[in-house]
């Protein structure tokens, strides 16, 4: 059970069970340097204070890695993590480093990047995402290289203004839709 000690309400039965266990915005620090699988999601939600997330252990999520709201979030760093079923991160302004070198694939879902302020994107083995690939609004973005991404279900990058290099030599597959719109000189 989730919630405050004598608590029966499971997440879902009270918008706020969780907030009430946990006081998420002033969480800082977050050690879960021993975790090395999840099998459902792993969501961090409005906690703007939270400034490094460090998942040195980690190697499979089940479900979704989830990063919305999180405004001081500065660096991701999972070493190990070789696959994830979703990634989300959305309102990360702040996030300059997401480094994740060992992810081959999104196996349910879609890698989804927007409003973050990085430079580059440490994806170099990715190989396949289930469904979208989608990077918008990420301001300081300059180059994008996944050399080995092969399969994408669809592929979206718009609204990236300092991106100048896309590197997708790799790529033989779009399932669906193909848009590069509103990024840097030339693309």
């Amino acid at each position: 059970m989730f919630g405050p000690p004598g608590s029966q309400e499971a997440p879902g039965d009270d918008d706020d069970s969780v907030a009430q266990l946990l006081p998420l915005e002033s969480i800082t620090a977050l050690d879960l340097s021993q975790l090395e699988d999840i099998g459902g999601d792993l969501t961090l939600r409005d906690t703007p204070s939270l400034t490094a997330l460090e998942l040195p252990a980690l190697v499979t999520v089940g479900g979704a890695l989830d990063l919305t709201d999180c405004g001081d979030l500065v660096s991701v760093d999972a070493p190990l993590l070789e696959t994830l079923g979703v990634l989300d991160v959305d309102g990360a302004g702040s996030l300059t480093s997401l480094s994740m070198p060992s992810l081959t694939a999104t196996t349910t879902g879609r890698l989804a990047i927007s409003g973050t302020a990085l430079a580059t994107l440490d994806l170099p083995v990715i190989t396949s995402v289930a469904s979208t690939l989608a990077l918008s609004s990420n301001g300081g973005l300059s180059s994008l290289d996944l050399p080995l991404l092969t399969t994408v279900g669809a592929f979206g990058f718009v609204g990236n203004p300092a991106t100048s290099t896309l590197g997708l030599s790799g790529l033989t597959a779009v399932n669906g839709t193909l848009q590069i719109q509103d990024n840097g000189a030339g693309l």
